[in-house]
């Protein structure tokens, strides 16, 4: 086995800048597993996540649940929203829609 540089050590003990472009698509990805996943917001904070996200990405800072929850799933919904309406747009003149929902109070959200 060889081992790594000295400059490849130094760099994993060094933190991303949260602006800085690796930062803000993890951050992307871990709200998308969220949201995608069911998963409760809480599970961030989560001994178990922590410790996986420090081993696999240890340059990454893990975010504060209410980040991921506020800012991050913020933007995806209003992305989501957007895409939605104009999807539902271009079927209405086309085609006729039926929509039905189904709402419940979910104890694990973690909210």
């Amino acid at each position: 086995m060889k081992q790594a540089p000295f400059e490849m050590c130094i760099d994993k003990k060094i933190l991303w800048d949260v602006h800085s472009e690796k930062a803000q698509r993890i951050d992307r990805k871990v709200a998308e597993m969220l949201v995608l996943d069911d998963i409760p917001f809480s599970h961030v904070e989560d001994l178990g996540f922590r410790r996986l996200m420090n081993e696999t990405v240890s340059q990454y800072s893990l975010r504060k649940k209410l980040f991921y929850r506020d800012i991050i799933c913020e933007k995806m919904y209003d992305s989501v929203k957007t895409k939605a309406s104009d999807l539902i747009s271009s079927f209405k003149k086309t085609a006729k829609l039926t929509f039905t929902s189904d709402e419940w109070s979910d104890t694990t959200s973690g909210v």
